[in-house]
């Protein structure tokens, strides 16, 4: 209940003070919400495009934009949902 009223700034503060592990903690709670978020991002391309992402697509302009934009929306979503990963 206490560390949910916390900051963001202490929380980091108290999981740092756990030295080596605190900090691995927080590398690995991070690799995991990406790790699970990046298949998410690929697969919403893929229903709302039609397409996969592949290195030809993002190689050319046109494509490149396109995936651009995509990646910046799924981008702010992320943001949103980032707080939820502590």
């Amino acid at each position: 209940q206490e560390m949910m009223s916390s900051s963001k700034e202490d929380i980091y503060s108290y999981v740092k003070s756990y030295g080596p592990a605190g900090i691995a903690s927080i590398i690995i709670v991070g690799g995991v919400f990406w790790a699970m978020y990046i298949p998410v991002i690929i697969f919403s391309y893929h229903q709302a495009t039609g397409e996969w992402i592949s290195p030809q697509l993002i190689l050319f302009p046109v494509g490149a934009t396109k995936v651009a934009v995509t990646a910046l929306g799924f981008w702010s979503l992320a943001r949103v949902l980032f707080p939820l990963r502590m």
